[in-house]
């Protein structure tokens, strides 16, 4: 192995050639794993262990003999098109060594980042004095460069956020290195909102009402999370004596979302604010929203006991779940009650309990509690026939579990754990995630297909207030019911807009995810170690993933920092980790 393999071992990345084909070279980072097995086949009976080789050149000779899964096609990067990596990182600062004070180390919290080298002149005044004092300070770094002839990258010291181990100082370091906007909304996004008086509020004017179907007589209600503000799904249903035209008797059942797109308009500034941002962030204190909390909270919120503007889709279904007729147009509604998934929970476990008023929130206009009790048990008996159907059809089922967090009133520190109880498959780690595209950019409708719900068409619509993709499909469905122009924007911009959204959407799962560890982390600070039964999913040559069953939750976890009596074998093909451990008494 010549100099250059061993600098591109070093950067990362393999551009040199050695004695293979022109476009293969020995795989440094498989080398150790790989050799192990070779060793055990052969008649010396013994093992290489990990890490006591780092280059092929480093192997004695008779070992150089590696099976084809160390050949690797080697490639160059050119050129870098677009940057969508901040290269931004939290970590913590240390000395380099005890008598280097030309730099400190930056080491980040996320073990995938590259360590920084970090300049004395942009460090604390007195940081190489008592470096232990800044070793609880969590900082945000920027990598800067990295020279071909450093160890370790180069960074920029952004800011030093606080005490590691804090809520906010967590938080603000999880919004930061992934670029979520915070700021508040400009003077000229608010300028575009309408104006709502301290004595009437706001009020639809006649001629809106006017266009649009009345519903405000129907009982119509949301079912959302308990700490839900930004309410932009509701319901409704009533018995239909003639669904198919031939006196077969049914249901006509009303979805109804909030009609954000009527507030917000194309190519204003706050439409431009709404799709950098793309989404809502959710972490498990706060909300970063998409949109001011005049519309989000307020104006498109549907909230009980007031007027509001709604797209609807109102259709006709037998009680085997059969669709007969549909309608679908914009609508004025007046939601009578903000149910919670646990109210909707107990109506349908307890169908003969008469429950009082005093069991559900405030019902407005006059409307009973038995009366939404009954209409809930109608949904959940159509649910039933449309889940069955499903699964009939081959769809999967792939809710991801989340963690739900009981938080003290005053620190917001969190005091127990619990989870939202949904269906989890490991399935979905291995599944390509479903993205939005512009239909005019793809050639064949066969791209349109949704896997996991099993439909040939499929799209984002019931969360305007929270993603702005459904805008997008609002106005499509405006313009073509007639209610407003087409969209000028052409097929090249959409797909860019729905490239982003993509984007921000993952970005916003990690983040919410993020926030869940880092709260679930705290919480075992304060309360100390939780047992937990678990299974392996992922086996790595010096690590596995385990999912812990009670929290849903995926951990990796490192040989290295296990107590072990000798050192892991790992095989390959399928991969094989066998851990001997030290079986001492408390071990």
């Amino acid at each position: 192995v010549n100099e250059e393999l061993y600098k591109s071992w070093k950067q990362g990345s393999s551009t040199a050639v050695v004695d293979r084909p022109s476009d293969e070279v020995e795989c440094t980072s498989s080398v150790v794993s790989s050799a192990t097995p070779v060793r055990s086949n052969d008649d010396k009976g013994k093992t290489i262990k990990r890490k006591t080789y780092r280059i092929l050149s480093e192997l004695p000779l008779e070992d150089w003999v590696l099976p084809d899964s160390c050949l690797q096609k080697t490639a160059e990067v050119v050129a870098i098109v677009e940057k969508k990596n901040s290269r931004l990182a939290t970590g913590k600062l240390e000395l380099a060594s005890s008598t280097q004070r030309q730099w400190a180390k930056f080491s980040p919290t996320d073990s995938r980042i590259p360590r920084m080298m970090i300049d004395a002149s942009q460090l604390p005044n007195d940081f190489f004095d008592r470096p232990q004092d800044f070793a609880k300070f969590l900082f945000v770094a920027k990598i800067a460069e990295w020279p071909e002839n450093s160890l370790m990258a180069h960074g920029n010291l952004e800011k030093q956020l606080g005490l590691a181990g804090e809520i906010d100082v967590e938080t603000e370091g999880l919004l930061i290195t992934h670029e979520i906007d915070t700021r508040e909304f400009s003077d000229e996004v608010i300028a575009c909102l309408p104006s709502v008086s301290s004595e009437g509020g706001w009020q639809i004017d006649e001629e809106e009402l006017a266009k649009r179907r009345d519903l405000r007589d129907e009982i119509i209600f949301t079912i959302d999370p308990k700490t839900a503000r930004d309410l932009d799904d509701a319901l409704s249903i009533n018995p239909c004596v003639d669904v198919d035209g031939a006196g077969k008797p049914g249901w006509e059942v009303g979805v109804h979302i909030a009609d954000v797109s009527h507030f917000v308009y194309e190519n204003t500034v706050l439409d431009e604010w709404a799709s950098k941002r793309a989404n809502s962030v959710y972490l498990v204190h706060q909300v970063v929203p998409m949109l001011p909390r005049l519309l989000c909270e307020e104006l498109c919120s549907l909230n009980a006991g007031v007027d509001r503007l709604t797209f609807s889709v109102i259709f006709k279904m037998d009680d085997e779940g059969n669709v007969y007729e549909e309608w679908f147009g914009r609508s004025v509604i007046r939601s009578r009650v903000k149910l919670t998934y646990e109210h909707a929970q107990d109506f349908i476990e307890n169908p003969d309990k008469e429950f009082s008023e005093s069991e559900v929130s405030e019902i407005s206009d006059d409307t009973t509690v038995h009366q939404i009790k009954e209409k809930v048990l109608q949904l959940h008996s159509v649910a039933k026939a449309l889940r069955t159907k499903r699964s009939q059809s081959g769809s999967l089922q792939l809710d991801q579990p989340k963690l739900k967090f009981a938080l003290d009133d005053e620190t917001k520190m969190p005091i127990g754990v619990s989870i939202y109880q949904v269906l989890s498959m490991i399935l979905m780690k291995a599944m390509e995630l479903a993205r939005y595209f512009c239909t005019g950019s793809v050639e064949s409708q066969s791209c349109y297909h949704h896997f996991a719900l099993n439909v040939p068409f499929y799209t984002h619509f019931t969360s305007p207030i929270r993603r702005y993709p459904d805008i997008i499909v609002h106005r499509l469905l405006a313009a073509s019911l007639s209610y407003c122009e087409p969209s000028e924007r052409t097929v090249e911009e959409i797909q860019k807009i729905a490239e982003h959204c993509n984007d921000k959407k993952l970005t916003a799962k990690k983040v919410s995810e993020a926030s869940a560890e880092t709260f679930f982390g705290i919480l075992i600070q304060r309360v100390g170690p939780m047992e937990a039964k678990g299974v392996v999913v992922n086996v790595l040559d010096a690590a596995f993933d385990v999912l812990l069953f009670k929290y849903g939750v995926i951990k990796r976890v490192y040989v290295n920092a296990l107590e072990m009596s000798q050192e892991p074998l790992f095989l390959e093909s399928p991969n094989r980790l066998t851990l001997f451990w030290n079986t001492d008494a408390g071990k």
